[in-house]
């Protein structure tokens, strides 16, 4: 018999006590990338009161920016501002310039948070970058009312892209049942209804880091029946529960790498199995 370079002497038929399968899988990176959108904020002397702008993120989250001019605003009354998850006021003053009403719009988005990162540019825009990777719909303005656009003017700057790894599977096994493990992304990518397996998805909010995202393929393997995974380093380690044959993991069409470490075997020695062995029970025969 030969061995793969990848493989080690474990690979080699399960001795008489039987095996675990054992196998790494080596993910690619989440990939995808952030959409940058941009707010110019009018002056307060071209502004509505209660004027706003919605974004949204690539889960479909909205959040709304409105002006509240001199605290003598109120909240608008759109269906757009009323559906939004989370409003953000952005107070402006009688005379403040573009500028300066970008700078506290800005400011109001630091402060609140909300998956974008609030960059002022000094000349009444602000790049709002999201903080979730994928392709997010486009920014909208508003009046209080919904009857017109408002005083604000926005657009997408640069499109964002869903992470490369969304709708992608791979294949794994215990030793009686397939399952192919596949990802979402902040609620986006199609199950590709691989015949013959079970389906475990690997759902994505789009903001995780790498471990994070490590953690998330681990953890969906981790808690399939009969199975065992955890991350090592820059791979998982994957291991079948019980003595026996396992299908080996496959990549499918995700790009992973996949490393066979110990190939499973039955337990063919032993004493609960009637078979012959250094270590015999009495029997009593009546």
């Amino acid at each position: 018999m030969f061995l793969k370079p990848s493989q080690s002497i474990n690979v080699l038929v399960a001795d008489l006590g039987g095996a675990n399968e054992k196998t790494y899988l080596t993910p690619t990176a989440m990939g995808g990338t952030f959409e940058v959108q941009d707010v110019l904020a009018p002056s307060t002397a071209s502004a509505g009161q209660g004027d706003y702008f919605v974004l949204t993120k690539p889960n479909g989250v909205t959040v709304a920016g409105w002006l509240d001019i001199d605290a003598n605003g109120t909240q608008p009354t759109g269906a757009a501002y009323v559906a939004a998850t989370t409003k953000v006021t952005c107070s402006i003053v009688t005379g403040g310039t573009a500028t300066q009403n970008g700078a506290i719009i800005a400011t109001a988005f630091a402060t609140a948070k909300q998956g974008w990162v609030a960059t002022d540019l000094l000349n009444g825009h602000v790049s709002m970058t999201q903080t979730f990777v994928g392709d997010a719909a486009a920014p909208a303005r508003h009046n209080t009312g919904d009857t017109g656009n408002g005083s604000f003017t926005v657009a997408t700057t640069t499109a964002g892209t869903a992470p490369t790894v969304q709708g992608k599977y791979f294949l794994y096994s215990n030793t009686t049942t397939g399952f192919y493990g596949y990802f979402t992304s902040s609620g986006n990518g199609s199950d590709p209804a691989v015949a013959g397996r079970t389906a475990k998805v690997i759902a994505l909010a789009g903001d995780e880091s790498n471990s994070s995202y490590l953690s998330a393929i681990s953890n969906v393997i981790d808690t399939t029946t009969g199975m065992t995974a955890t991350v090592d380093g820059s791979r998982i380690s994957i291991n079948v529960d019980a003595y026996g044959a396992a299908t080996d993991v496959n990549a499918g069409d995700s790009g992973f790498t996949v490393t066979l470490s110990g190939q499973g075997g039955s337990r063919i020695y032993g004493p609960d199995i009637n078979e012959m062995d250094d270590n015999p029970e009495p029997s009593t025969i009546s």
